[in-house]
């Protein structure tokens, strides 16, 4: 099974390949004129030719050499190229054939352009676009005049005019037929490299939830681990009967740190650590309260003894654990110890 390294190196393979042929058409096309212009002994015509098959087999020598995300940065300068070269001989076509088709060849830079380049060809194509408007308008304005001067080099029976017509024609679908073909199989490869992305993706996702669940579920486990020994602390040490006893104190007696206490308070009932620390306060007030204490002694004495700053924060949490304030307490605990002694 092809893993997706794999896979993109059979992607650029595959087009760096595809430059290749598609320059090596070009040449052919290149050597099939520079064969009929040489049976009519037009030299100038197959000096032209000569030149495009030299420089079309110099890149295909050259790219061979090269990855093809450095012949994909290359591009651009090729097509810029072409449309120049090509332009003295769709002059000289139109100047003795005034056709249509010899304008063929923009479609087909065009198209090639879009198949190698379509990542860019936004940014490319009003560029080359203007360049081949600048070279139609040339051509109908200029060819004439161009190519009058130049008539004694340049010879072209008639019959020839429908051959070179043809033979244009043929090759450019040729040539879009073949770059046609590239980029379905660009596309189809380029979707499998995404979805295999894609899936990548979603794998390494999965793989940093399923780390963060179990991350989470370890701090839970310490968490619950470090509650129960503030329960066991407050529960055994009672350092909560100092009004002034703190978070940083508690987490200074436990050799840990503030985060972990909060952290901690948070798998309890209680809001936050003020409400953990009156629930124990409160429990020994009411203890002594049940007790009769509150006879012999006040009950600002009994709350401040037990770390209550305060009255009102003293009534408070009494209400909130037992549901009634400590004035009620007192007196529903009075109206128990009466109730005997009317019966």
């Amino acid at each position: 099974m092809t893993n997706d390294n794999d896979i993109e190196l059979i992607y650029n393979r595959f087009m760096k390949k595809s430059a290749i042929i598609s320059l090596l058409l070009i040449a052919v096309y290149f050597c099939i004129f520079i064969f009929f212009w040489s049976k009519i002994d037009n030299y100038f015509l197959v000096f032209i030719g000569v030149i495009g098959v030299s420089l079309h087999l110099s890149w295909i020598v050259i790219i061979s050499f090269l990855t093809y995300e450095t012949i994909e940065k290359l591009m651009p300068a090729y097509f810029i190229f072409i449309l120049l070269f090509l332009f003295p001989i769709i002059c000289i076509f139109w100047h003795f054939q005034s056709s249509i088709a010899s304008f063929i060849w923009f479609f087909t830079i065009i198209w090639g352009m879009f198949v190698f380049d379509f990542n860019r060809s936004r940014r490319y194509l009003l560029f080359i676009s203007i360049i081949i408007l600048i070279e139609t308008v040339l051509i109908l304005l200029f060819a004439n005049k161009i190519c009058n001067n130049i008539h004694g080099f340049i010879i072209i029976p008639g019959y020839l005019h429908q051959i070179s017509e043809i033979a244009s024609l043929c090759c450019n679908l040729l040539l879009c037929f073949y770059l046609s073909i590239v980029l379905a199989k660009r596309i189809n490869m380029l979707n499998i490299i995404e979805t295999k992305n894609i899936l990548q993706q979603n794998k390494n996702n999965l793989k940093t939830t399923d780390r963060q669940i179990e991350l989470k579920t370890e701090e839970e486990k310490k968490s619950q681990l470090m509650y129960e020994l503030i329960l066991k602390h407050l529960h055994e040490e009672k350092p909560f009967i100092k009004d002034t006893f703190s978070i940083a104190e508690l987490a200074s007696q436990l050799n840990t740190n503030i985060n972990y206490i909060y952290n901690a308070i948070k798998l309890s009932p209680y809001k936050n650590f003020n409400d953990l620390v009156n629930s124990y306060r409160v429990k020994i007030v009411k203890k002594q309260i049940d007790n009769g204490q509150h006879e012999q002694f006040t009950l600002s004495y009994l709350y401040h003894s037990a770390g209550f700053k305060s009255q009102s924060t003293f009534n408070r949490a009494f209400k909130a654990n037992f549901l009634l304030n400590p004035s009620e307490y007192i007196l529903k605990l009075k109206t128990q110890k009466q109730s005997p002694e009317h019966s």
